[in-house]
């Protein structure tokens, strides 16, 4: 990570991550405000997606998707969600 760096839409740092975690996901944009937008069925539509343009399998699409939007694997994924969603 490079100094300096700040997410563009909650602020955190490299010195100050969010205060449950966070990670790098883009130049601007730290995982946990990448998880705000996430759904299961977001998640699904882009891995249907990358399944059809990479050819791999359906559940390595799935991680695939879930990494681009910063989460470990899809289960990690499902995870969050439903704990984001039940709060």
């Amino acid at each position: 990570m490079s100094a300096g760096r700040a997410c563009a839409f909650c602020g955190c740092t490299n010195l100050q991550a969010c205060p449950s975690g966070c990670h790098w996901v883009s130049e601007n944009q730290c995982s946990a405000c990448a998880q705000k937008g996430v759904t299961i069925d977001r998640l699904k539509r882009t891995a249907k997606r990358i399944k059809r343009e990479e050819g791999i399998l359906h559940a390595h699409a799935l991680d695939a998707a879930a990494k681009r939007a910063g989460f470990g694997n899809y289960v990690h994924a499902r995870r969050v969600i439903a704990k984001r969603d039940d709060a």
